[in-house]
């Protein structure tokens, strides 16, 4: 069975927020090799680091099905 997985993930943060101090560290959080990490070995998919610790991570997490995980992972 082949599958394509589409995923919208987006970080923002509202401009009218009283948290922009947390929302910051937290987008920092996601989007480093720690938490992309902890968001591919979690089942979603693409992260938005696409560091080769990551996308090796995405291809380990997923790597009984066929995803683009193993593409990126040789391009990092």
């Amino acid at each position: 069975m082949r599958a394509t997985d589409v995923n919208g993930l987006s970080y923002v943060m509202n401009a009218r927020s009283s948290h922009k101090d947390a929302a910051w560290k937290l987008i920092k959080f996601l989007t480093s090799d720690e938490g992309a990490t902890l968001h591919v070995e979690g089942g979603a998919r693409p992260a938005a680091n696409v560091s080769r610790a990551v996308q090796t991570a995405c291809f380990k997490a997923n790597s009984k099905i066929d995803c683009w995980c193993a593409a990126s992972s040789s391009r990092a």
